[in-house]
């Protein structure tokens, strides 16, 4: 899986040099690996040198998504010659003029990316960002299976306007 830029830790061997606080790294179990979580942080001597430590996932106490980012899309130029065009085939000048506004102006919502903090059985944490692409909604999948106690969607309480059957 991916490897990814500590955003900030507490680790008691943590030094931060110019933003730079680490990186973070999932292994999940394989034919003979284990389920592992590797922190690589800067020496503070060395800016050459980094020191590793791995956490099992049995030591995690704690994963939740802290933050996302959300970037908006506007699609107008494209949509609106393209509604034009078509409403200019289909109903004249009227249509090309309804057609270029129902072609514009259109708004998406994206989610670019997720903040996630983890803390560990030594009272130890860190953050992390992973991106919303391919890669990343893959990853998000294995995470979400090996800490499912984490990702649980919480049952809605009784509706209390729910016809009696």
């Amino acid at each position: 899986m991916a490897i990814h830029k500590i955003l900030s830790t507490n680790h008691k061997n943590s030094y931060s040099s110019e933003g730079f606080v680490g990186f973070i790294h999932f292994s999940f179990k394989f034919i003979f690996s284990k389920d592992l979580i590797q922190l690589a942080l800067p020496d503070k001597d060395s800016v050459f040198k980094t020191h590793k430590f791995s956490y099992k996932f049995s030591d995690v106490t704690n994963f939740k998504e802290v933050d996302e980012e959300v970037i908006q899309i506007s699609k107008t130029a494209g949509g609106t010659i393209g509604g034009a065009v078509i409403g200019t085939l289909v109903a004249g000048p009227f249509g090309a003029l309804v057609g270029g506004m129902a072609g514009g102006n259109k708004k998406k919502d994206k989610k670019k990316s997720s903040t996630f903090a983890i803390e560990f059985n030594n009272d130890e944490w860190v953050t992390f960002k992973i991106k919303n692409n391919v890669s990343g909604k893959l990853e998000m999948s294995s995470l979400k299976n090996s800490f499912p106690q984490f990702f649980e969607e919480k049952e809605l309480e009784e509706n209390p306007f729910k016809a009696d059957e």
